[in-house]
């Protein structure tokens, strides 16, 4: 997963992460990702199907379907730690993951260009 607050470009393609996602990316594989892009934005929520997207999305990037899964999450830390252990539960969709840190209500259409 690419975490677009807090990478850091190193010199050999990937990125080094932060906080608890400390580590290494490789930012090449995401790029060569086709298909479609998959983006949300909002609260996460049980009600508003967020887990369920998750499990849906794993299933079908274990398949080998190729799409990128952008998302930039508002809501509760319980309910966004959880989401993001479920994105990066699942290698196949942490590789195809991007999250995009929260902005003002009236930037979001950047987001969905």
């Amino acid at each position: 997963m690419v975490i677009l607050e807090y990478r850091a470009a190193v010199t050999d393609g990937t990125w080094r992460l932060t906080g608890i996602f400390q580590g290494r990316l490789n930012k090449k594989y995401f790029d060569y990702i086709g298909g479609v892009i998959l983006g949300v934005y909002g609260k996460i929520g049980h009600a508003k199907g967020s887990f369920a997207l998750l499990k849906v999305l794993a299933s079908i990037a274990e398949l080998g379907v190729p799409f990128k899964f952008l998302f930039m999450p508002t809501g509760s830390s319980h309910l966004l730690d959880r989401f993001f252990k479920g994105v990066i539960a699942n290698p196949a969709l942490a590789a195809r993951s991007w999250y995009v840190p929260p902005c003002a209500p009236w930037k979001v259409p950047r987001f969905l260009d």
